[in-house]
């Protein structure tokens, strides 16, 4: 995927830019999530979607040695958890900053 887009926080104080091979809104793959801004175009690219449903129900069953979604769900969420109690850092759906690649 290539392309740029701008994401603008829901108070609009500040926006954050995406380029290729970056992503937003994982926490809707891994809980009941309301976006917390908007995301805009600022380029001709391509925008990968998932069903988040259908990428929770595979994920659930997923059984495989060494790669385990659901462990990266679950570490997400804590860490997202922390975030939502922190007053410094608002909550919003671009990544997080956290590498969990030991985990899948």
């Amino acid at each position: 995927c290539n392309g740029v887009a701008s994401y603008s926080y829901e108070d609009g104080q500040c926006e954050e830019i995406l380029s290729a091979r970056q992503w937003a809104a994982e926490a809707v793959l891994w809980t009941l999530w309301m976006h917390q801004g908007t995301l805009r175009a600022k380029s001709d690219g391509r925008l990968c979607v998932l069903n988040a449903k259908e990428f929770q129900s595979i994920t659930q069953r997923f059984d495989h040695p060494g790669f385990r979604p659901a462990q990266y769900g679950e570490k997400y969420l804590k860490d997202l958890n922390q975030i939502q109690k922190s007053e410094d850092k608002p909550l919003t759906d671009m990544a997080i900053g956290t590498e969990y690649n030991t985990l899948v």
